[in-house]
């Protein structure tokens, strides 16, 4: 699964005809089975852009492709993760992760299957029967991944899935997320304001400057796996990205 993001711009109306513009011309292309973590500024874009790649907005300029195919709306090869859970409260966490391949009318056997496979896989085995109220927020974070996975998607994208967990938590969801990719083989586009996380989980790091959001730096993250967050090599690519960011950071106050 090749996905190409080739000149992309975005802007959105105002009041009184005038346009502002939150990405301009952002060029990057994905390898098989390769995580991109995207980084930068607040307000710089970086969910305007995945939900462009998703199929969720319409760029202004420029186009995603999927495998040489137009992105212009959601993909099934494509299966997204948001902050929120989203999960529904009624329903069981079984229920909760089939309710996809309800809508696509899978078998009763095919949906049982696929639960059991899924949730096993983000180590939630036994929990099927339990509603998302009696599960911590880590868990609920792994019931939407698992939710996500049924539907087999080839790319899953990300959208700051773990900033409202602890950092146990947020640590041992990262651990899964490794393991997930080591086992499926999938494409994963992470957008995150942790640059500890991008690190440990990226291959590539896409920085984006201040809005406009446009392609400020490109890093190969040239770290074997499995990472050690205490190396010293980890710490210093960290650094730099860090120091990277408060850069931009800078160079956008003193644009305004």
């Amino acid at each position: 699964m090749r996905l190409v993001v080739d000149r992309l711009g975005k802007e959105f109306p105002k009041a009184k005809g005038e346009t502002l513009k939150v990405l301009d011309d952002i060029t990057f292309s994905s390898s098989e089975e390769e995580t991109i973590g995207i980084l930068g500024p607040s307000g710089c874009g970086k969910t305007t852009l995945l939900r462009i790649i998703a199929g969720l907005e319409k760029p202004s300029t420029g186009e995603v492709l999927l495998d040489g195919s137009r992105v212009d709306s959601p993909n099934p090869k494509m299966g997204m993760i948001f902050q929120e859970y989203s999960l529904l409260p009624w329903l069981n966490v079984a229920e909760n992760v089939s309710i996809g391949l309800e809508i696509r009318n899978a078998s009763e056997e095919e949906r049982r299957e696929k639960v059991e496979r899924y949730l096993s896989l983000v180590g939630l085995q036994g929990v099927a029967e339990n509603h998302p109220y009696e599960l911590s927020g880590g868990m609920r974070q792994r019931v939407a991944v698992a939710r996500s996975l049924t539907l087999e998607p080839a790319m899953l994208l990300m959208d700051e899935p773990f900033a409202a967990l602890d950092p146990q938590t947020r640590g041992e969801i990262q651990e899964s997320i490794i393991r997930l990719k080591e086992v499926t083989g999938k494409t994963i586009i992470l957008v995150t304001h942790s640059v500890e996380e991008a690190v440990f989980l990226a291959d590539r790091l896409v920085i984006l400057s201040a809005r406009p959001g446009r392609i400020h730096k490109i890093i190969l993250v040239d770290l074997k796996r499995p990472r050690d967050r205490a190396s010293e090599e980890f710490v210093s690519l960290r650094v730099q990205v860090l120091n990277l960011l408060s850069d931009l950071a800078v160079a956008s106050k003193a644009d305004r």
